[in-house]
């Protein structure tokens, strides 16, 4: 992909450093703040071929870049932005508002700005005809933008809207994305764990059924958290392994081929699991972990169940330490806290 791009002007690095990320930022920031977000529906139509066939492109291979690149996500994400509002709206120009809103809640923290992204996008999806990737908007304001203002139980409308958007056009990659947020959102909302591994179980066979595997495979991830937590008891040491879900093999699998998603969503869980057993020590383990995969959620709401969970570990853990433990602690807990806030 990023070879085609370059055939239009488009030269990004395989390997972008923090200073390539921060400049594409920053560049983007600017352009966007001479626009008036609230109508971005109204700028003129993209005519240009190249600039067309280049944000195409992009769209195909953006959702991979995400899991196994994010800094190279950023980049493309940025690129569509800046020929949107250079050269007018393309059909995929709400996908890049959208994307962009991703970034501006996740990375950037302004979620003002994020969110109006979000809303216009969606107004496009609405109003404009063409629009080759409405369900991936949606998915996208649903999943990555809207929960930094609202409550997540709200997104659950707009994942079946996704859905059945999805199922329309046959983009089946992202109608298995909306089964698996639909029942992770579900389960981070408290919904009865008894009713819930029956809808997993539901999920994971459609899923199955149209070959995705990387969602069927974080579904049967979910699975197997959700029997752990309703069995009559717990094995030690903590493992998420059984009828549905190897931890060991599933991890060296997310290892082999650099699935930073992958890895992230199986230590949040073990975190979260073992800090609901009592399990301190090994939750804070797994919290460290999933730390090294944070670029793996950018702007989802996994990012936010490390800080505060995190921060929750430590604290059951500080009375008993030394003084200069506990410092470190608090430390820990305010940056948390503070991240929390934004």
């Amino acid at each position: 992909g990023l070879d085609v791009l370059a055939l239009f002007d488009i030269k990004l690095p395989r390997e972008p450093s923090q200073d390539d990320v921060g400049a594409a930022l920053m560049a983007t920031a600017q352009l966007v703040a001479q626009q008036d977000i609230s109508h971005l529906d109204q700028l003129p139509p993209m005519v240009e071929p190249g600039a067309l066939t280049a944000m195409q492109v992009i769209g195909q291979i953006a959702s991979s870049a995400y899991i196994i690149r994010p800094p190279l996500y950023i980049l493309l994400i940025t690129a569509m932005v800046k020929r949107s509002l250079e050269k007018g709206n393309a059909p995929l120009s709400s996908f890049a508002y959208a994307s962009y809103g991703l970034l501006m809640c996740g990375v950037v923290n302004d979620i003002t700005t994020g969110y109006q992204l979000g809303k216009s996008a969606l107004t496009i999806t609405e109003t404009s005809p063409g629009q080759p990737l409405k369900n991936r908007v949606i998915f996208l304001v649903a999943n990555f933008i809207n929960p930094w203002c609202c409550h997540p139980h709200e997104s659950l409308p707009l994942f079946q809207r996704s859905l059945q958007a999805g199922l329309e056009t046959g983009d089946w990659e992202f109608v298995a994305w909306c089964y698996w947020r639909d029942v992770h959102f579900l389960y981070l909302t408290g919904h009865n764990l008894t009713d819930l591994l029956e809808r997993l179980h539901e999920s994971y066979q459609l899923v199955s059924q149209i070959k995705q595997a990387a969602a069927a495979n974080l579904i049967a991830l979910q699975m197997q958290v959700v029997t752990l937590l309703t069995s009559d008891s717990v094995a030690y040491p903590l493992t998420i392994t059984g009828e549905y879900y190897s931890e060991a093999d599933n991890l060296a699998q997310y290892q082999a081929t650099g699935n930073l998603l992958g890895c992230y969503e199986l230590h949040c869980h073990k975190m979260m699991v073992a800090y609901w057993l009592g399990d301190y020590d090994l939750a804070l383990a797994q919290a460290k972990l999933a730390d090294q995969f944070l670029p793996g959620v950018t702007a989802a709401i996994e990012q936010v169940l490390l800080y505060f969970y995190d921060a929750l570990i430590r604290l059951t853990q500080y009375l008993e330490q030394p003084a200069e433990r506990q410092t470190e602690t608090l430390q820990k807990v305010t940056e948390n806290h503070q991240k929390l806030m934004h």
